[in-house]
C-alpha cells in the first residue's frame, strides 16, 4: 500500500516531458505564421492617433489611467475617436493596402486612451464665429481641390479639419504633454505661425474666381411676449386628435378624418384621396362637424357631445411609468411629496390598500409609485424608497417635476427654483 502511495506522489510531482523528452515547462511554444508584428502594430498604434481619426478632448481633467503590472499605472488625455472603427479600418486599409490585418486585430491594437464619442463630446460651439469659419474652411478646402486637380501640384496639403491645418502652422506637440505650448498657440513663437501655411498661386490671385460662403444676418423677429395670444381660436379641438392620422377639409366647418394614412396606392399619391385604394384596410374617413368657439356655450354642450369636443385635460394625465411628479401633503412640515410613478394612472376595479396604509376605494383614480425621502435632513437631496410602494390619488398631483433626473442610485437633487415653483401650485388649489 505504501509503495502504491509513493508511485502515485512520483507522477503528480514529476515534470511531464514531450515526444522530445523535453519538460513542457521548458519548451517555447511556437508564434503563429499570421501574427502581427511589431512594426504594423506600431503603424495601427499611431494610425488611431492621427488628427482625421481621433483628437484630444478640451478637458484637461480627462484622464484615462490603467493598470499594467502590480503597483505600476499608466495615464494619458483621452481621444475621441471622430468616425466609428469601422469607418477607420477601411481608412487604414485604403491608405495600407500591403499590410495584413483583419479588423478584430486592427481594433485590438487601438491605444487603451482612445474612446468613441458621447454626447457630451458631440456638444460644439455654434455662435457666429464658429459656425462662419467652418463654412469658411470648407469652401476654401474646395476651391484648393478644384485648383489641385488642374495643377496637379504636390507642394501644398488638402487639409480635412480645420485642426489639421492649425496643426501644420503650430510647433509639434511634446512627448509629454500631447498639447502644444501657450506660446505657439498665442501666435509668439519664432519658429512657427502662419508663414508655414503654403498656397497655390490661384489661391493667392485675386482676378481669379472667388469664393462664396455662407454666413449669419441679424434680423428682428418676433419674441414670444410680442405676440397677442389674447384672442379667440377659430374652433374648438376635436376629441381624441392624437389617433388621428390623416385629415381632409372641403368645406368651411367640416372635416374628414382617418385614423390610419395611405401613402401607397395610386390614387393617394396623385392626392384623389377619395377614391383610396386601400379603404378595406385603412377604414373609411370619418365627417366630423367642427364647433366654433364663438358658439359655443354651456347649452351647447350637451348637445355638441358626438361632434368631438374634446375634454379638460387634468395635469395627472402627463404621469406616465417613471414620471417624477409631486402631490398635495397633508402635512404641514411638508406641504408636498415627491414620489415616481411605476405605473400609468388606472381607476381601481377594486378596494386596495398600500404599504403606507393609505387605502382607496374601488373607481377611484390612482397612481402606484415611490416616495422620496431625504438625505441627511437635506430638503434638497432625496432618495427613492424602492421598498415601500405607495399609491396617490390622481387628482393629489400638483406639479411633473420633468426637470429632475433620478441617478442609479435613485438619487435626485432638487433646486430654489423648482422649489418656488411647486409652492405656487399649491396656492393655486
Amino acid at each position: 500500500m505504501n509503495n502504491y502511495r509513493k508511485r502515485i506522489r512520483a507522477d503528480l510531482t514529476s515534470t511531464p516531458k514531450s515526444d522530445e523528452g523535453i519538460p513542457f515547462s521548458n519548451r517555447m511554444d511556437k508564434a503563429r505564421s499570421d501574427a502581427l508584428t511589431e512594426r504594423t502594430k506600431r503603424i495601427v498604434h499611431d494610425f488611431w492617433l492621427q488628427s482625421n481619426v481621433s483628437r484630444p478632448t478640451n478637458n484637461k481633467n480627462d484622464i484615462k489611467r490603467v493598470r499594467i503590472s502590480p503597483n505600476v499605472y499608466s495615464s494619458h488625455s483621452c481621444y475621441i475617436l471622430e468616425k466609428t472603427q469601422t469607418e477607420v479600418f477601411l481608412q487604414f486599409k485604403n491608405e495600407y493596402p500591403d499590410e495584413k490585418i483583419g479588423q478584430r486585430a486592427f481594433e485590438k491594437c487601438k491605444p487603451y486612451f482612445v474612446r468613441t464619442a458621447q454626447f457630451k463630446d458631440k456638444v460644439t460651439c455654434c455662435c457666429r464665429q464658429h459656425v462662419e469659419m467652418r463654412s469658411l474652411f470648407k469652401s476654401c478646402m474646395q476651391f484648393r481641390k478644384r485648383l489641385l486637380s488642374r495643377e496637379g501640384s504636390s507642394e501644398v496639403k488638402l487639409y480635412e479639419s480645420l485642426s489639421e491645418l492649425v496643426d501644420d502652422t503650430l510647433c509639434t506637440r511634446s512627448t509629454n504633454t500631447h498639447q502644444h505650448k501657450i506660446s505657439c498657440l498665442d501666435r509668439l513663437c519664432s519658429e512657427c505661425g502662419v508663414c508655414k501655411f503654403s498656397m497655390l498661386p490661384g489661391e493667392l490671385d485675386e482676378s481669379d474666381v472667388q469664393i462664396s460662403w455662407e454666413r449669419y444676418e441679424y434680423k428682428n423677429v418676433k419674441v414670444k411676449d410680442s405676440v397677442n395670444r389674447d384672442r379667440d381660436r377659430n374652433f374648438l379641438p376635436v376629441k381624441e386628435n392624437r389617433k388621428i392620422h390623416q385629415v381632409r377639409s372641403f368645406d368651411d366647418g367640416e372635416i374628414f378624418v382617418r385614423k390610419l394614412s395611405c401613402y401607397s396606392c395610386q390614387s393617394c399619391i396623385v392626392g384623389n384621396y377619395s377614391t383610396c385604394m386601400n379603404d378595406a384596410q385603412l377604414g373609411t374617413y370619418n365627417k366630423i362637424k367642427m364647433v366654433k368657439e364663438s358658439e359655443h356655450n354651456d347649452s351647447d354642450a350637451d348637445s355638441n357631445k358626438d361632434e368631438g369636443v374634446d375634454d379638460e385635460t387634468n395635469i395627472c394625465d402627463f404621469v406616465s411609468n417613471g414620471t417624477i411628479f409631486a402631490v398635495k401633503a397633508d402635512d404641514t412640515d411638508c406641504p408636498y411629496y415627491i414620489l415616481r410613478a411605476s405605473k400609468d394612472p388606472l381607476i381601481l376595479r377594486k378596494t386596495a390598500t398600500d404599504k403606507w396604509g393609505a387605502s382607496y376605494h374601488h373607481g377611484n383614480k390612482v397612481i402606484h409609485g415611490y416616495y422620496f425621502n431625504t438625505v441627511d435632513n437635506n430638503p434638497f437631496k432625496l432618495k427613492l424608497l424602492k421598498r415601500i410602494p405607495a399609491i396617490v390619488p390622481a387628482l393629489s398631483v400638483i406639479y411633473i417635476c420633468s426637470e429632475v433626473d433620478i441617478d442609479d442610485n435613485g438619487l435626485i437633487n432638487l433646486n430654489e427654483s423648482l422649489h418656488g415653483r411647486i409652492l405656487r401650485c399649491l396656492d393655486h388649489e
